[in-house]
């Protein structure tokens, strides 16, 4: 007989493929399985989250990211993996939405920026100096990857720059002046603060990959985001020599 990862990939080929209608009524029994005691079943509610926010973002956005929210506190490098790249998804997906309401924010979607704003300071906190030691290589690479993001999300670009790269395409310029909820200025500095934090990891003890990875996100940031170019590269070139 099958086993039980087996059937909930059987399932999730059914719910996303063969029989799409049934997903609003089956979708939260899946995701209960975040809580299951088996390591695959949570890494399966990580993939699980991560495919439906790809299929069908605007129906299923607030269920996945309250879901991805708890997986982010999992002790298994296997689960944090995946929960962070689609963690990423969704932070993306909402700051999307956010930037192009126009006046007062529904409770609902201002509830949804703070789970998603506590997504983010929950992975921000795994690459943080003091948890080099206690933090999986592979969750630090998913770590700085998503930070990468909203460091771009959270910088402006430069006066005769476009916006960046597609996946990564939000700017501060993205952003309504006066909007209700997001502040470029506040969003700025926070920008900057994590920004810091990357530049940091530079003067610990990493493993090659994961230095890899990093120079090659701050480098992106240089690139595609001048004004924060000045703050980058000095680091960059010192590390390099």
């Amino acid at each position: 007989s099958d086993s039980p990862e087996e059937q909930l990939i059987q399932a999730q080929e059914i719910l996303l493929k063969r029989e799409r209608s049934l997903l609003p009524e089956f979708l939260e029994h899946m995701l209960d399985f975040q809580v299951s005691r088996r390591i695959t079943g949570r890494r399966f509610t990580a993939q699980f989250a991560e495919a439906v926010l790809k299929q069908r973002p605007q129906e299923f956005l607030s269920k996945s990211a309250e879901c991805l929210l708890n997986l982010l506190s999992d002790e298994s490098p296997g689960v944090l993996k995946y929960a962070i790249r689609a963690a990423g998804e969704v932070f993306r997906r909402v700051l999307h939405s956010l930037c192009a309401e126009r006046g007062a924010v529904s409770p609902a979607t201002a509830k949804l920026w703070t789970t998603v704003s506590r997504m983010k300071d929950t992975i921000v906190a795994k690459v943080a100096v003091g948890s080099v030691r206690s933090t999986n290589d592979g969750v630090r690479t998913q770590s700085i990857r998503f930070i990468e993001n909203v460091v771009l999300m959270y910088s402006d670009v430069g006066p005769q720059q476009t916006e960046g790269r597609k996946r990564a395409g939000l700017s501060l310029q993205s952003v309504p002046l006066g909007h209700a909820v997001l502040n470029r200025k506040a969003l700025r500095e926070e920008g900057g603060r994590i920004l810091e934090e990357l530049i940091a990891l530079l003067n610990t003890e990493l493993s090659a990959s994961n230095y890899q990875v990093l120079i090659y996100v701050l480098g992106a940031v240089a690139k595609e985001r001048v004004p924060r170019a000045d703050t980058v590269m000095p680091h960059i070139l010192q590390f390099c020599l």
